[in-house]
C-alpha cells in the first residue's frame, strides 16, 4: 500500500539506489519522466511521474522530483507533448476550456494534478489520485513550475 517513491526513498536511504519498475497492467501505467531542457534555468528539475490505473476512471499518480529550490510547486498536463521550447511549447492545461465552461461547477480540469512541496533537501514527493485513464494521457507533457497556472 505504500508510494512507489516511499519504497525507493526507504531504500535509499541505506546507501543503495533503486528504481521500481512493472507496477499495473500493461495498459493501465505510464511514466513520465521530468527533466528541464533550458541551460538557462537556474533549477535543473530532474523527476519521475508513476500513473497505475486502479479502476476505470481512476489513476493514481506518485511524483517524485529533485533538484528544485524550496518550496511549492504545481504539476500540471498540458495540451500537447510539443516540448522543444520547454513550457511554453507545451500549450494550455488539459481540459482547462472544458471546466472552465461548466460555470458553477466544482469540477477542476484534469490537467491540474496539484501541489507539490519540495524540501531543504531540494527534493519533493506527492502521491495523488486523479478521475483519469492512462490512455488520454498519451500525446501530452508534464510541467511543474512555482507560480500557478490558471
Amino acid at each position: 500500500t505504500a508510494a512507489p517513491s516511499a519504497i525507493v526513498a526507504a531504500i535509499q536511504s541505506t546507501g543503495r539506489d533503486a528504481i521500481l519498475r512493472g507496477s499495473g497492467a500493461s495498459e493501465g501505467a505510464a511514466v513520465c519522466i521530468l527533466e528541464t531542457h533550458s541551460q538557462s534555468v537556474a533549477d535543473q528539475v530532474r523527476g519521475l511521474a508513476r500513473m497505475v490505473q486502479v479502476s476505470p476512471n481512476l489513476t493514481v499518480i506518485d511524483l517524485s522530483i529533485r533538484g528544485l529550490s524550496p518550496g511549492n510547486y504545481f504539476a500540471t498536463v498540458r495540451e500537447t507533448g510539443d516540448i522543444s521550447r520547454g513550457p511554453e511549447s507545451t500549450g494550455g492545461i488539459w481540459d482547462a476550456v472544458r471546466a472552465k465552461k461548466e460555470e458553477g461547477s466544482t469540477t477542476k480540469a484534469k490537467g491540474v494534478f496539484g501541489m507539490v512541496e519540495v524540501g531543504k533537501s531540494g527534493v519533493g514527493t506527492v502521491f495523488w489520485d486523479r478521475p483519469i485513464q492512462i490512455w488520454e494521457m498519451i500525446g501530452r507533457s508534464m510541467v511543474v513550475s512555482r507560480q500557478q497556472d490558471g
